[in-house]
């Protein structure tokens, strides 16, 4: 009997893969169902931001829908809503460090690469596998500790050459699964089981390091130690490498954008990656940038209770019922004119104001549910944008139609050009 999964399900799998790569369409359905609430009802679709941020705050009614999808072992961000959940984001809070850590390593990692980029003699680079990997995997490491430094020294996480290749390939099969899991074929599943078991194999030799390095920083179990460790990386690894390809993909399309960002950077030389004020604007612009873009501008949440959930001010609310799901555009919740000071959510406007406190990080969620290292992530994502900027001419390499390589919702490939 064949392995290959039924195509319905293969070709369900990609097509929500792509959908999540088309960000205007996914804007455009949001606007339609803020227009027409009673589409939203009975999708059971939320679309605007108070209806998406009720959502996020009703953690009883509303259930992270990709808790199954967790391979490796629970992790906060697939919990519903406990003791243990809230237990684990605090301890999580105290063991991570500083985002001015995160900034220092990440832009260390970044400069270290664009120099190999311009001694390589080539012209062309990938932006995933020669730099996104390495520059956001040396400063996550430092989540770890000592550990950190264990785990990159074990054969299977060997830099440069196949054994790293290997560990970042399960970083994103796991990811993968995480982002649209509850659709993904068998084989996709099997994959990502594969990549959890061979994950939680690697920290085995690193864990008695871990235990003594975070108990010294807030208390934990044994088992909420050895499993925090392996979420921070699988979960936290492919989907800001995802983050700074998508901020690269909406540069791209804003060339004017681009290029003066470009001027200001070369001006800079040696100071691009540690001056203050620059560092301040790319923030802006990379938050920005995952406004447009964002990577999980999608999300699922399960109704483990009959109830009900808004669509709109003055709107009568829709029915959920026990075992449905709700979906919920958080993209459509970021285009709100409501939701942005002075309204044309439309504009690209770096730096703008919101209505609502939380909202300028709104694409890492909302409350207890918002990403647990949101600051650290923009910081990593600043140190390899400015280094990005330093090249001359930075554009795409290859023709539209091959630029980007995906493997489900995942990019796997994207090669830029510069002058030399």
């Amino acid at each position: 009997m064949s392995d290959r999964p039924p195509r319905h399900s293969d070709l369900r799998y990609r097509l929500i893969s792509r959908l999540i790569h088309h960000p205007r369409l996914l804007r455009l359905a949001a606007a339609m169902l803020r227009r027409k609430p009673s589409l939203a009802r009975i999708a059971r679709v939320v679309a605007g931001r108070d209806a998406v941020a009720a959502v996020f705050h009703r953690q009883e009614s509303f259930c992270p829908a990709h808790a199954p999808n967790l391979r490796a072992g629970e992790f906060v961000i697939g919990m519903a809503a406990s003791r243990r959940q809230q237990e684990d984001r605090k301890f999580l809070e105290a063991v991570l460090p500083a985002p001015e850590r995160f900034a220092a390593l990440s832009a260390m990692e970044s400069r270290r690469r664009i120099e190999a980029i311009r001694a390589s003699g080539d012209d062309r680079f990938d932006l995933i596998d020669d730099y996104m990997v390495f520059v956001v995997w040396r400063a996550l490491r430092l989540a770890l500790g000592p550990g950190g430094t264990v785990t990159a020294q074990q054969p299977t996480n060997a830099e440069p050459g196949e054994p790293f290749k290997g560990f970042v390939k399960d970083l994103r099969r796991l990811g993968a699964q995480l982002v649209i899991g509850s659709v993904s074929p068998s084989g996709v599943r099997a994959d990502a089981d594969r990549g959890a078991e061979r994950m939680n194999e690697r920290m085995l030799p690193v864990t008695p390091v871990l235990k003594n390095w975070w108990k010294q920083k807030a208390r934990g179990s044994d088992s909420s130690i050895a499993r925090n460790a392996v979420g921070l990386m699988w979960v936290g690894h492919p989907a800001t490498v995802q983050a700074g390809a998508l901020c690269m993909q909406e540069l791209f399309a804003r060339r004017a954008v681009l290029d003066k960002l470009s001027i200001q950077a070369q001006a800079l030389g040696e100071t691009v990656w540690l001056n203050s004020d620059f560092r301040k604007l790319l923030a802006d612009h990379v938050l920005e940038l995952l406004r447009f873009r964002p990577p999980f501008p999608i999300l699922v949440r399960d109704v483990p209770r009959d109830t009900w959930f808004d669509v709109g001010k003055g709107i009568p609310p829709g029915r959920a019922n026990a075992g449905s799901q709700v979906t919920l555009l958080t993209i459509g919740a970021m285009f709100d004119d409501g939701a942005v000071a002075g309204g044309r959510a439309d504009k690209y406007c770096p730096g703008r104001g919101f209505n609502f406190n939380g909202d300028r990080y709104l694409m890492f969620g909302l409350g207890d549910r918002s990403c647990i290292a949101k600051h650290q992530v923009v910081a990593m994502l600043v140190s390899a944008l400015a280094g990005l900027l330093t090249l001359p001419g930075l554009r795409w390499a290859d023709p539209w139609s091959s630029r980007i390589a995906y493997d489900g919702p995942t990019i796997t490939r994207m090669r830029l050009r510069f002058d030399r």
